[in-house]
């Protein structure tokens, strides 16, 4: 039970980063959708605000509040809050307290946890998800600027992809060529004859 509590937390109440906290994960979610879409908490957004969303944060958002007003309903027969983070701390209190009556068994602890997490990690995926930099300068491998993509469209040879934690990572899709780094991208600049500036790349445009 400590994970689903865990799990519950994380997602309806506050998040852990080693000794800080910070926003629960469903309401990092909803601000990705809603920033520019007049969004409430409790989902809701006036017609005349809906109009620059985030795509991939408002599918997310409604599969897992789907889901999670489901298992509330099927545990208490009660319709749902719009508000996911209510029907989950709803749905864990019903849940411990069936599990101190004897009512709940181990698997279903197991499965309920899983599923939790489940949508933790889902969350903290779509967060953590890699960034794509455009890098316009030719390949000092292969000496390509531009490739077709798999649509047809030229594109830049050379991407940098951006992961939180991770080096930054360029490659050619050309010559597959890879610079790992920044001290290696600083060189894969000079090689080019065009020095580049880490930290402008990390700050361009996303490739859509």
């Amino acid at each position: 039970m400590i994970q689903v509590m865990r799990s519950v937390e994380e997602l309806a109440v506050q998040t852990w980063r080693g000794e800080n906290t910070g926003a629960p994960l469903l309401q990092m979610l909803r601000e990705a959708v809603g920033e520019n879409s007049g969004m409430t908490r409790s989902g809701a957004s006036s017609p005349s605000q809906r109009i620059l969303i985030d795509a991939g944060a408002f599918t997310l958002f409604e599969d897992i509040a789907g889901q999670i007003a489901s298992q509330f309903t099927m545990a208490t027969d009660i319709r749902p809050n719009r508000a996911p983070e209510v029907n989950l701390l709803a749905w864990a209190a019903v849940f411990a307290a069936a599990r101190d009556r004897g009512e709940v068994t181990d698997l279903q602890v197991i499965v309920a946890s899983a599923r939790c997490e489940s949508w933790a990690d889902r969350i903290r995926d779509y967060f953590d998800r890699p960034v794509v930099k455009e890098i316009l300068v030719p390949c000092p491998h292969c000496g390509l600027r531009y490739v077709l993509n798999s649509d047809g469209d030229r594109v830049a040879a050379l991407n940098a992809t951006l992961q939180p934690g991770q080096e930054m990572l360029v490659e050619c899709g050309n010559c597959r060529q890879q610079w790992v780094g920044d001290f290696s991208v600083i060189d894969l600049g000079l090689a080019a004859g065009l020095p580049l500036d880490v930290d402008g790349i990390r700050d361009a445009r996303q490739v859509s």
